[in-house]
């Protein structure tokens, strides 16, 4: 005898050899049979359910049984041609004592089973239906539950929830299916998330779950403003403005300002979502401009806004009345004339233009700060700057170096940059860009404001070339002054003054090398690179003192 599940039931099955007896010439055999049996859910109700095979395993059909179940005879069983039975049982909770026994017959031997059996709990489908994106600006979230199963589940409660939280408990309907509204304000943060509904189960029906994936989003909206709304052709402007979604004010998040398709100046938002940034209208025509202030979300469960159009109005620039200047002009030219013509003062040399002067790189603080309590600001802000040609450097790469690592920016058309809200400690922002002697800011964070708006100095290649041989040449040529000569004859000159060699090939490499060097890089068509500024360096060294 032998006994386990089988069928989602739990079966019961035993067998009986047949013996072999010999009469004379003619071999009969009466072969054994096995019976199993299971009760069974249905929709009437517990069923016991059997099968009789022979020990060969072929289905007996046409055997009588004789069943008893808690002592109530059933009569009237048998099998069908594929050897199964079935009748309808009553079975309490502790589940039914079962007796089944088969008659002997011409083709298999007697044979009882005798146990004690308990239907098997039906199991239950659940599904989650529910949208793949919810918006949390809604008041309410609605999704569906539907359990399926062969046992009847109406009236019974499933329960929904998110990282352990119950967002809400319903009924199952005589479909099996059952509504939920759920309030946003329960559903959690935005983002990703995983819905589980659950059955508890009972004695009849299995525990069942189901999960499904939603992503939760929320909508953002951006206010901005411009001052001034007049401006001249080739002025600035600056925009400021707040980005916010129904979680709250939008930290850290990049608003650019556009005209149609064409960025203008990028900002970030600080930690209550406000930003402000300083926007260039070179290059813009006069006439009617119209910006606006676009958020664009880095995480997918913030949607992407535009603030309402900012009118701006570009004026040609102010133009003075050619008379009211060259009048006065003219009478103070004619009147100095006939003073100078009176006097009859000296004649003095002509004097002699000043070398380029040595212009510092690195950051200029343009804000004052009034320390009236403890720095708190995260962020630095401010515009890459030219200081030679007095224009901003666009596309300038900044690395940014903190204590939580490195991350990169670029500066804008108009060289504006915004570095986001920063780790707490020492900072520290590297800037590059082709043809410029790179520069590096050292700061604290946070800091008391005076890193915003700075103006960081990028000196372009060229200046520090002319600064370099300014210092070694120039010096040694008093009788040469720079802008009246060229560097090969201003080199030449301070060559006779130290009394050396001029020229290829004479031993004379470093002021034939740095003019050379110079003429290409100050005077050429190509930018000059940094290796270019470290081999000038190192001639200049190399030259003589006077």
């Amino acid at each position: 005898m032998r006994s386990g599940p089988l069928g989602g039931g739990f079966a019961f099955l035993l067998v009986a050899c047949g013996s072999c007896t010999a009469v004379a010439t003619t071999l009969e055999v009466r072969a054994g049979a096995e019976i199993e049996v299971r009760i069974e859910e249905s929709d009437v109700g517990p069923v016991l359910r059997g099968k009789v095979t022979t020990e060969r395993g072929e289905p007996l059909g046409g055997a009588r049984l004789s069943v008893e179940v808690n002592g109530l005879d059933i009569p009237n069983v048998v099998t069908d041609p594929l050897g199964e039975f079935h009748v309808r049982v009553d079975v309490g909770p502790a589940g039914a004592s079962v007796e089944v026994a088969l008659d002997e017959s011409a083709r298999t031997e007697a044979l009882r089973i005798e146990d004690t059996l308990a239907p098997a709990r039906a199991p239950v489908d659940l599904e989650i239906r529910a949208p793949a994106r919810a918006s949390l600006d809604e008041a309410t979230l609605q999704l569906e539950i539907v359990a399926t199963s062969p046992a009847e589940v109406r009236g019974e409660s499933v329960s929904l929830h998110r990282d352990g939280r119950t967002l809400g408990v319903g009924f199952l309907d005589e479909a099996g299916r059952v509504l939920l509204r759920i309030g946003t304000d329960l559903a959690g943060p935005p983002g990703p998330a995983v819905l589980e509904a659950r059955f508890a189960g009972d004695a009849v029906r299995a525990v069942a779950t189901a999960r499904a994936q939603i992503l939760f989003v929320v909508t953002t909206r951006v206010e901005a403003d411009a001052s001034p709304r007049r401006v001249e052709q080739g002025g600035r402007t600056r925009v400021s403005g707040r980005a916010l979604s129904a979680a709250g004010p939008v930290r850290g998040g990049a608003v650019s300002i556009r005209d149609g398709d064409r960025r203008l100046a990028i900002a970030r938002t600080d930690g209550s979502g406000a930003f402000e940034v300083e926007v260039s209208l070179e290059g813009t025509p006069a006439g009617r401009l119209v910006l606006r202030a676009v958020y664009e979300p880095d995480a997918a469960y913030r949607q992407p806004s535009a603030s309402a159009p900012i009118a701006l109005r570009v004026i040609p620039p102010r133009t003075i009345p050619f008379l009211s200047v060259a009048l006065p002009a003219a009478l103070a030219i004619a009147i100095s004339g006939w003073l100078l013509s009176r006097l009859r003062t000296p004649r003095r040399p002509r004097a002699r233009p000043e070398p380029p002067a040595v212009i510092p790189a690195g950051a200029v603080l343009r804000r004052q700060v009034r320390r009236s309590g403890p720095p708190a600001d995260v962020e630095i802000t401010g515009r890459v700057f030219d200081p030679a040609l007095r224009r901003s450097v666009a596309g300038a790469a900044i690395q940014i170096r903190t204590t939580a690592g490195m991350t990169e920016t670029t500066a804008a058309e108009d060289g504006a940059f915004a570095t986001g809200p920063l780790e707490t400690g020492d900072v520290v922002l590297s800037f590059s860009s082709p043809g410029y002697e790179p520069g590096t800011l050292h700061a604290r964070i946070p800091h008391a404001g005076e890193l915003r708006d700075l103006r960081f100095h990028l000196v372009p290649i060229r200046q520090r070339l002319a600064e370099v041989y300014r210092d070694a040449v120039a010096a040694h040529a008093p009788d040469r002054p720079w802008g009246f000569a060229t560097p090969r004859a201003i080199a030449r000159a301070a060559a006779r003054r130290l009394g050396v060699a001029w020229g290829p090939g004479q031993g004379v490499g470093p002021l034939w090398g740095l003019s050379d060097l110079f003429e290409r890089g100050y005077y050429g068509r190509t930018e000059p690179e940094l290796s270019d500024l470290r081999k000038a360096r190192e001639l200049a060294r190399e030259v003589p003192e006077a």
